[in-house]
């Protein structure tokens, strides 16, 4: 049996893998490393409450991920076929789409999300009030401005 060079498997396209492993290797670090700075500047008692909420706040963002993973495979398609019209049309819809549905939920997941964390975990998980929004906040900043730098580098 003969060994193929990878460029050949992967079609030449190592560098733009490379980009996404450490896009990938960058959000391990940066998610996976909250609740040991939460250990180390409030106490272990404070992580259960932070990732908790955490979950509960980012679910609306973890779902329009999964709607939205399998239009990566569609643009890779067109932008080989050199339609941009169709993925700037693809790519406003699937914005406008996901900013509709995950926006209120987030908002109305970051009310209730005491109360839903007192029925689901009980009273040493439940957050204040503060906590929920802030981290409603912050992720929405976050996706806010990885979907801004994504807009600009495709334009």
């Amino acid at each position: 049996m003969r060994t193929m060079p990878l460029s050949a498997v992967t079609g030449g396209s190592r560098p733009l893998g490379g980009k996404y492993m450490v896009m990938q290797l960058a959000a391990l670090g940066i998610y996976q490393s909250q609740a040991m700075i939460i250990t180390q500047m409030l106490g272990p008692a404070q992580v259960v409450i932070f990732a908790v909420t955490y979950k509960v706040v980012a679910l609306p963002v973890d779902l329009v991920y999964m709607g939205t993973v399998p239009f990566m495979a569609a643009f890779g398609e067109a932008k080989a076929r050199r339609d941009w019209d169709w993925i700037k049309g693809a790519y406003k819809n699937a914005t406008f789409v996901s900013i509709g549905l995950c926006l209120p939920l987030a908002a109305a997941l970051a009310l209730v999300a005491k109360p839903l964390i007192l029925i689901w975990a009980g009273p040493s998980a439940a957050p204040s009030c503060s906590l929920a929004v802030c981290l409603y906040r912050g992720r929405g900043m976050s996706d806010d401005v990885g979907t801004t730098a994504y807009r600009r580098r495709a334009t």
